[in-house]
């Protein structure tokens, strides 16, 4: 496959990982500072601490989906996203049930995220607008949104969000 590396890439920057580790972090420091960590430097280290813990364990998913997008290479045709090339391998690999499991585990891991990115703009953006909407209105206007955004579908999401993901993406790092 010419050009592997470059199309991981950007296909990478789909999952919005780098933007969704920016506003976690938020949560991070909160929940150290909720552990009655206050001092700059400790609060920093165990921010570390958590952001590498984190990192690895993200590693090793992205290194089992490299495993399993290889082995299945040859043995299945390409897909137009990478839902749907792990519907495909659960469901020859595991059937009905891996189906059924593979979904269970996108809806927890999609759930988790989804809980993350609602708490932290909603805590954001009520420090933004402190005579504004309440954390609890500005959830409610992120999961509304989230939930229409949701229903485009995946190939179209992509469409849209890459755009936007490539001007954002090199402010977020620098």
């Amino acid at each position: 496959m010419s050009g592997a590396f470059s199309t991981g890439l950007l296909e990478g920057y789909n999952t919005m990982d780098a933007l969704a580790g920016l506003a976690f972090g938020i949560i991070v420091v909160n929940v150290i500072r909720s552990l009655d960590i206050k001092e700059s430097g400790a609060v920093a280290k165990n921010t570390i601490k958590a952001g590498v813990f984190s990192s690895l364990l993200m590693a090793l998913i992205y290194v089992l989906v490299a495993v399993v997008g290889a082995q299945s290479r040859g043995v299945f045709p390409v897909a137009a996203n990478g839902g749907e090339t792990f519907a495909i391998v659960s469901e020859y690999y595991f059937g009905k049930p891996g189906q059924i499991i593979l979904a269970l585990i996108f809806a927890v891991a999609c759930l988790k995220t989804a809980i993350g990115l609602v708490t932290s703009c909603g805590e954001t953006f009520e420090k933004i607008f402190p005579n504004g909407p309440s954390y609890r209105v500005w959830a409610v206007i992120f999961s509304l949104l989230s939930f229409l955004i949701a229903n485009v579908g995946l190939d179209a999401i992509i469409a849209y969000s890459l755009p936007v993901l490539m001007f954002l993406y090199p402010l977020a790092v620098t």
